[in-house]
């Protein structure tokens, strides 16, 4: 992915298969950002012709994939500071006319709303910050994958499906 001759053409061929955007996966650690050539590739280059949007995987880097979830890799420490600090990070992405948009405002996805102190404060924050900020109204969307509150009860606007973990089978 750090090629953008590869990712011009993952972006053709989701056109031409009726994909009309990527969703990536943002990796932010209190400032420290990792895996994001990919994303800083696509933002840098005006001519991918396809909407994209993040989705802050926001819980700390463990080991849990070969059974060792309690040997933290990098940690993740939520608090108001950060929240503004995360949000004029990626104001950045937002602003880009490709960002993907619902009804005209950039979506900003999280994966685990539930790990934050207070992830009502956190939205209204990240709401106020866009507000001021030339951004405007933005759509909160958090992913079902562990936790299923109905959005408007955490302060978001919508929640996606996380197949299989929303599986009832």
């Amino acid at each position: 992915l750090r090629n953008v001759e590869v990712v011009h053409e993952q972006a053709r061929l989701a056109r031409e298969y009726g994909i009309s955007a990527f969703c990536f996966y943002f990796y932010w650690f209190g400032g420290k950002t990792l895996l994001e050539t990919p994303l800083r590739n696509w933002l840098n280059d005006k001519t991918i012709d396809l909407k994209f949007c993040l989705c802050w995987a926001n819980e700390k880097w463990t080991r849990t994939w070969d059974g060792r979830g309690d040997e933290i890799l990098i940690d993740q420490k939520h608090s108001p500071e950060d929240d503004i600090a995360f949000i004029e990070y990626v104001a950045e992405y937002m602003r880009d006319p490709r960002y993907l948009r619902v009804d005209g405002k950039p979506i900003l996805i999280v994966y685990r709303p539930g790990i934050f102190g207070n992830i009502e404060a956190t939205a209204q924050r990240w709401r106020d910050y866009c507000r001021l900020h030339e951004i405007g109204e933005i759509h909160l969307a958090y992913v079902q994958s562990f936790e299923r509150p109905k959005p408007v009860n955490i302060g978001f606007d919508a929640a996606i499906e996380f197949p299989p973990n929303s599986s009832t089978t």
